[in-house]
This record gives structure tokens, sequence and C-alpha cells, in this order.
């Protein structure tokens, strides 16, 4: 099945935990972003060993930074902005006619 809109969504309570360092509220944001943030990170680096390396940074960015998240717009939003940042960080040259791994 397709992920809806509010698989993207995080409450408020969660957020507020996770700010404060929580690791239940940190643990409860990874399980429900971990597979999300693997996929982009793998659509920009185009493989999937580096691509798992990539989205442990971006979650380790993003507890690093969740108390700069402001909120107005989307967490979904923010969290992939820096999935996309750290792997284009990382991004590897594509050889023409060569398969994603």
């Amino acid at each position: 099945m397709a992920a809806q809109w509010s698989d993207y969504e995080v409450d408020e309570i969660t957020l507020a935990r996770a700010r404060r360092g929580e690791l239940d509220a940190c643990e409860k944001i990874y399980r429900q972003f971990h597979k999300p943030v693997f996929n982009v990170t793998v659509r920009v680096v185009h493989c999937r060993e580096l691509a798992q390396d990539v989205s442990q940074e971006a979650f380790i960015t993003a507890f690093r930074r969740i108390g700069q998240f402001r909120g107005d717009a989307p967490f979904w939003g923010w969290l992939r902005r820096l999935a996309v940042n750290h792997a284009d960080e990382h991004r590897l040259p594509r050889e023409e006619g060569v398969e994603d791994t």
C-alpha cells in the first residue's frame, strides 16, 4: 500500500520529547521515517550501501538540530532536505548504461 501524507506527520508531543533528547521519541521518529529517508538518499547516491550510511548521517544531524525545526513547514520536508543535502555531499558519478544497485 502506498504511503499517505499522514504517514509523514509527527505529533507535537513526540517532537517536544525529541527536542528534549528523549530516546524513545527519537526512536519513534526514526522508525517512522527511516524508509522514506533511505529511498530519497538512494535516488541521489545511486548505491544502496552508501545510501544506508548517508541516511544514518542524516538522522544524526536531524536529532542534533531538531531544536532548529520551527514547525512552520512539515517535519518531513525539513528531514528530507537534510537527507538530500547529505546525499549530495556523497553523490557518486553515474556511468552511462549502469543500473542502480
